[in-house]
Formats: structure tokens, sequence, C-alpha cells
């Protein structure tokens, strides 16, 4: 826009001067020619349009003197468009015909010329510093951007090592409870039955009784904080990762994509499928690469299981370990599916309304 506009300036300027020249029709074939070709120029931009673009114009200027008066906008394109050559061939009309013209046409023509120069370089500087404000717009939103997705990497694992060490205090505290708590309890119940046994007060009979039920329901109460403690301080990413770490038989990777925290029953579900989809690999397949990936969608889970083995894949109704898989999904309210192209593959999916459904029932 800011080329087209100095143009227009350069063009009118240029136009004074057919004030000192009466003849019309050479000016009007001049102003077309010249239009034309700058026309060409601008539109374009390419080396293999303005290149003879700006030939005919000399060309032309040559054969018809009167053309000169438009020199300035030309020059200015000229200069914008950065060839030296063009410059010079451009000049070449001006150092035939110039010395021969009126002294006052062309002193305002160099002076057109002079402005045309300036007005280039200053477009040059414009564009020159437009281009380095948008590539430093465009570095700072890619910074930016990184920053970003950086922070937010921050969080995700700023967020998973307070919930691995949640889960490991739950362990710790069920621990704590089991080996102290637990044990204190046992000897207290011990000790009740001896003394039930050993006393000889009829009246005593009852209190130790209510004592000892007393102490079997404590008992029996931590036993289930405890389990569900224990349960829920299970870590599927580490539980998965040590599940193909200890997985010799074949090459095997990981992919696991999920947020925190995942319902119990899931987890549970997931591990011992795995299991069961790893040890069939090495009881029936000869499979030399196994993936395994868990990803958490926005409305479900979903496990997939996956080798290259080429030996005759195990029946797809029959065998136990199958069954089981079929069973867990099925009683968290899921799907899954086996296939036997190009290897055995598992696809499982599990929805997570359902899976949290299951989980807070069997909470109560």
């Amino acid at each position: 826009m800011k080329r087209l506009s100095d143009c227009l300036l350069l063009f009118v300027c240029s136009l004074s001067l057919t004030l000192f020249y009466q003849d019309l029709p050479q000016a009007v074939t001049g102003f077309l020619v010249t239009l034309i070709c700058l026309s060409a120029a601008l539109l374009f931009q390419r080396k293999s349009v303005y290149i003879p673009a700006f030939l005919c114009w000399t060309i032309s200027a040559l054969l018809t003197p009167w053309q000169l008066i438009f020199l300035p906008p030309v020059l200015y394109t000229v200069c914008t468009c950065k060839s030296p050559l063009l410059f010079a061939l451009c000049l070449l009309p001006a150092a035939f015909h110039v010395p021969a013209a009126s002294p006052r046409p062309a002193a305002f023509l160099l002076c057109f010329c002079l402005a045309a120069l300036l007005l280039a370089r200053r477009t040059q500087e414009g564009l020159r510093l437009e281009k380095e404000v948008h590539a430093a717009r465009d570095t700072g939103m890619e910074r930016n951007l990184l920053l970003e997705e950086k922070n937010r990497a921050l969080l995700e694992n700023q967020d998973y090592q307070m919930y691995t060490a949640t889960l490991k205090e739950r362990n710790r505290i069920s621990r704590e409870i089991h080996d102290n708590v637990g044990h204190m309890l046992s000897r207290s119940i011990l000790m009740t039955g001896a003394i039930r046994t050993v006393s000889q007060d009829r009246a005593l009979d009852r209190p130790l009784e209510e004592l000892e039920d007393t102490l079997h329901t404590a008992m029996t109460s931590i036993r289930r904080s405890v389990h569900d403690l224990r349960d829920d301080s299970v870590s599927l990413k580490e539980a998965m990762e040590d599940l193909i770490r200890d997985f010799q038989f074949c090459s095997a990777s990981l992919s696991y994509e999920a947020g925190l925290p995942i319902p119990r029953e899931v987890k549970y579900s997931v591990i011992m499928i795995c299991k069961e989809a790893l040890s069939n690999v090495i009881r029936h397949s000869d499979a030399s690469r196994v993936t395994v990936s868990f990803r958490e969608h926005p409305g479900f889970y979903r496990l997939c299981i996956q080798d290259n083995g080429t030996s005759a894949p195990l029946s797809l109704t029959d065998g136990m370990g199958l069954s089981n898989m079929k069973e867990r999904i099925r009683c968290l309210g899921g799907v899954i599916q086996f296939n036997t192209e190009q290897g055995f593959s598992i696809h499982a999916s599990v929805p997570k309304a359902a899976a949290k459904d299951m989980t807070e029932r069997k909470s109560i």
C-alpha cells in the first residue's frame, strides 16, 4: 500500500512536467507505457515479469524522449525491487536525452528523481523494520507458547509428584496400622480369650464376651481400612512400568497418557489384564515386540495391547485368561475386543461414569 501511494505521488509530479511540453500525444503514450510497465512490476514482483517490463520501458524511452518525464516513478519502483542492473538500465535514456533538454524541466526532473530515491530508501527502511517487527512478534509468540508448554509440563509433573507422594504416604500409613495397631488388637483378642477361659467368675463372662466382640469388630474395621488404603496407594503408571520392566521375553514398550486420579477398580482391572496378556505372549506367541498403551479420553479409558506374533493365535472363545479379561471389563461397563490380524491385539474401553459408579458402590 505504501508503494502504491508513493508511485501515485510521483506520477502526479511527473504529470506536472507536461506543462513544459506541447506534444500531448507523446505524453499520453509515455504515460500509458509507464503505467503498464509499473503495474506489471508492482502486481507480480517477480524477475520473470519486471525485468521484461523495465526493458520495454527503457527501449520506449530511448525512442520517445518525452517519456523521460515519468522517470521518477520508474526509478522508485526499480529501487524497491533492489536491482542495480535495472537501475542503470533505466538511467540509460536519461543519459541520451537530458543533456539536450531545456535546463528548467531538466532541473525539475532531477529534483523529482532525487525525491523518488529518497522515498524508495524510506520505503525499504520501513519494510525492513516491518519485517523485524513481525519476526520479533513471531519469536515472542513462539517463546510464549514454549513457556506455556513448559509450565503445563511442570504443573503436570508437580501434580504427579504430589499424587505419588500421597500414595506412598497412604502405603506407609497402611503398613503402620497393620504392623502396630493390627498386632496390638490381635494380642488383645488373644488375651481376652485366655482370660475368659481361665476365669472362674461367671459374672465376667458377659463383659468379656462383649469386649471380645468389640475387639473383633475393631479388627475387621482396621483390616478394611488397611486394604482400602493399600488399594488406593497403587499407582497405575508405576505398576504398568514395573510390568514392562520385568517382561524379558521380547522387546516391550509402554505409552501412558492419563490424568489423576484413576478409579481403583479400573487400576486393578488394567493391571490384571496386562499381566494376563503378557503371560499369554510368553506361553503362546513367538512375538518379538509388544506395545502397551493406556490413554484417558474425555469420556472413557482405553487400553491397547498389541504383539507381532506369527504363531497360531489363541482361540477367542476358549481360555480362562481371556474369559477373565471379558468379565473384568464387563463388570466395569466397558467393552473388550480381540483381534488376530498381524499378531494378537486386545482393545478395551471403559466408560468413566460406569467405572466411577462401581468404585463408589464398592466403597460403601
